[in-house]
């Protein structure tokens, strides 16, 4: 005698067939979130750099002393070389003086 198996229906388990796939997801979301964290911390080394070079340009002027030395060669149509040169000096007179915020400003 024959015995007839009887049919029924079989479950699958699909979360023992989609597992490979959700732990592919889950691989791709860390990395995602390791290179989000990756340039968080580029960004912060980032400003970090730029912030200590702004700072120690602005505190390069109580260190320098505020002078100013300037040469230059001044041509003019109208007025003449004789005249050029009293200005130069009498700027190079004021550049020791105490007006010298005064001088840089013009």
């Amino acid at each position: 005698m024959e015995e007839k198996q009887s049919r029924s229906s079989e479950e699958i388990d699909l979360l023992y067939f989609l597992r490979p796939v959700t732990n592919g997801m889950k691989k791709i979301a860390r990395a995602g979130e390791n290179y989000v964290q990756l340039l968080f911390n580029n960004k912060i080394i980032f400003f970090l750099i730029l912030f200590i070079i702004t700072a120690s340009a602005y505190s390069l002027r109580f260190i320098i002393a505020p002078a100013f030395q300037t040469d230059g060669i001044f041509v003019s149509h109208t007025l003449s070389g004789k005249y050029c040169g009293m200005m130069m000096q009498s700027l190079n007179e004021l550049k020791g003086g105490e007006d010298i915020a005064v001088l840089a400003g013009q």
